[in-house]
């Protein structure tokens, strides 16, 4: 038999026992391989053994991976559960959402319809309007009388003698008020509010449960621009509620603060129609038509204001009156 040496200067690998067993020589330097060798000779033990070994130690292996893959999967279904549930809620929450963009929105008659008689009337140019900031700076420190005066003193005398004549009017109004509470009535200032920073008559405390009473529409989930045609506008099914006063003018003031002259004096108009001699439709409205040239209409109105029970804009009135009148003069000669 073939004589095969072998010098081992690491462990003895599996086929080194099997030709070892069979038979050939092998060079061993390190003792304990001498030791090893000379065990598996005396016990006469197959290298099958050690395949008994490996199926142990592999089936302990195969155990870890085994549980190493139900806890990977234990993990990834518990993770996939939680990514679902987050998905369900983020799903109702989207619904919540779109069913909040699509609640139900009151809408009012005239914030669709604006009549002929208004909207068919022009802004005068921007620059000769009376806008919320100018009303805001022009009376902010009540410079109203210095501010009449010195537009008394610019104007000719013809201007002059109608700007008189609605004070003299005024006071014999005044005069000719026999009754003492009347009068008492007439020269004392309301409780005043401010919204969007324009001075108000604060009316919650003179009207018991102050309403307006408007044609509303109940629409859901109602564009912002929304838009109809006249015909189409009349055939919806308009029913008639009571607004909170305090609501409605808030409404109104803000649109007027925007500009929005036409809509707003549509609201001051139904603000009159359940309160004629209400102060703060008096007053505003007659600036909505002064800023859409309706310069008469103007005037009638702020003679009302300074008509009216309390005098809170009586100076802010005769200001914007005599402003009227001038306008009118020049309107008329441009004409």
């Amino acid at each position: 038999m073939k004589n095969n040496k072998t010098n081992f200067s690491e462990n003895i690998s599996r086929e080194d026992i099997t030709n070892f067993q069979k038979g050939q020589d092998i060079e061993l330097n390190d003792d304990f391989d001498k030791d090893s060798m000379d065990g598996w000779r005396k016990n006469n033990s197959h290298i099958s053994l050690m395949e008994k070994l490996d199926k142990r130690y592999s089936t302990s292996k195969n155990t870890f991976v085994k549980y190493t893959i139900y806890i990977g999967a234990f993990i990834l279904i518990i993770s996939s559960i939680f990514i679902y549930s987050n998905s369900i809620q983020t799903k109702k929450e989207k619904i919540v959402q779109n069913t909040k963009n699509e609640q139900k929105q009151a809408i009012e008659k005239t914030d669709l319809e604006i009549p002929n008689e208004i909207s068919s009337l022009k802004q005068i140019p921007k620059k000769g309007r009376i806008v919320a900031k100018t009303i805001k700076m022009d009376f902010s420190n009540k410079k109203t009388e210095s501010l009449i005066n010195d537009e008394k003193n610019t104007i000719k005398n013809d201007e002059k003698t109608e700007i008189l004549t609605i004070e003299t009017k005024e006071a014999e109004k005044i005069n000719k008020s026999e009754n003492s509470v009347i009068l008492e009535k007439r020269i004392r200032n309301a409780k005043e509010m401010y919204i969007k920073e324009l001075l108000l008559v604060d009316y919650r405390k003179y009207r018991n449960k102050p309403s307006i009473k408007v044609e509303q529409i109940i629409i859901t989930g109602l564009p912002a621009n929304f838009e109809k045609k006249n015909n189409e506008i009349d055939e919806l099914d308009w029913k008639q509620v009571d607004i909170p006063y305090i609501d409605y003018v808030t409404k109104t003031i803000e649109l007027f603060s925007k500009g929005n002259y036409k809509k707003s004096l549509i609201r001051f108009e139904e603000i009159l129609k359940t309160y004629p001699e209400d102060l703060n439709a008096n007053f505003y409205g007659g600036l909505c038509y002064y800023n859409l040239g309706e310069f008469q209409k103007a005037n009638d109105l702020f003679e009302k204001c300074l008509s009216n029970e309390f005098t809170n804009f009586n100076q802010e009135a005769f200001w914007y009156a005599t402003k009227t009148l001038i306008s009118q003069k020049e309107y008329k000669k441009q004409h």
